[in-house]
C-alpha cells in the first residue's frame, strides 16, 4: 500500500506548480534529489536551462554533494553551445579556481563573451576585474564604462542589483568610486559617454 501511495505522490510532485523545466516542481517541493535526476536527464537531451539548474545545484551543494568540477564541466558544455550565461559562470570558476585551475585571463575572456551578449553579472564582474587591476591590460575607461553600464542595467529589486546601482560592492565606497578616484575628469567623461551608448 505504501509503495502505491509513493508511486502516486511522486508524479503529483513533479506535475504540481508551474514548471519551466521538468524537475522544477520537485525542486520547489523539497525533492532535490529527484529534481537533480530530472535536470540531468533533460540536460542530456539538450536542455540548456536544465543544465544550468543542475550546475547551480553542484556549485552550491544543494540537494547533491557540492562538486565544482562537475559544475565546471556542465558550464563548459553549455558554453560550447554558445550560451552567454554559461560563459559568465565559467568566468566565475576561472576567477576563483572553482572546479578548474585559477586563470584570470580565461576569466576575463569568459566574462567578455557573456558581457558582449548583455549578461549583467558578466558586465559587472568584468568591470570589477578592471577596477582591481586583474585584467590583461589596464584600461580604466573601459572598466568604468562597464561598471556604469551595469548600474544602468541593474533594474531589479534584489539586494545584489540594488548593490550594483548604489555602488556597494568593493572597498572604499565601491568599484565605481574607486575607479573615479584614480581617473582624470576627461577619462571619466569618456567612460560616462561610452556607457550611454
Amino acid at each position: 500500500m505504501i509503495r502505491h501511495v509513493y508511486a502516486l505522490v511522486i508524479p503529483l510532485i513533479l506535475l504540481s506548480g508551474c514548471s519551466e523545466v521538468p524537475g522544477d516542481a520537485a525542486y520547489r517541493s523539497g525533492h532535490k534529489d529527484i529534481a537533480a535526476k530530472y535536470y540531468e536527464d533533460q540536460f542530456n537531451l539538450g536542455s540548456v536551462k536544465a543544465g544550468d539548474r543542475l550546475a547551480q545545484m553542484y556549485s552550491r551543494g544543494d540537494g547533491v554533494p557540492q562538486d565544482y568540477a562537475k559544475a565546471f564541466l556542465i558550464y563548459s558544455e553549455l558554453a560550447a553551445r554558445g550560451e552567454p550565461l554559461a560563459f559568465h559562470n565559467l568566468g566565475v570558476c576561472y576567477q576563483n579556481g572553482l572546479g578548474t585551475k585559477k586563470d584570470l585571463l580565461k576569466a576575463e575572456q569568459s566574462y567578455r563573451k557573456a558581457a558582449d551578449s548583455g549578461v549583467l553579472w558578466a558586465i559587472f564582474n568584468l568591470g570589477t576585474m578592471y577596477s582591481d587591476h586583474l585584467t590583461q591590460k589596464d584600461d580604466d575607461i573601459e572598466g568604468l564604462t562597464l561598471l556604469l553600464r551595469a548600474q544602468r542595467l541593474a533594474k531589479g529589486d534584489s539586494g545584489a542589483e540594488v548593490g550594483i546601482r548604489e555602488d556597494r560592492f568593493g572597498t572604499n565606497g565601491g568599484h565605481v568610486a574607486k575607479m573615479r578616484k584614480r581617473m582624470t575628469p576627461q577619462q571619466i567623461a569618456l567612460a560616462e559617454e561610452a556607457a550611454k551608448r
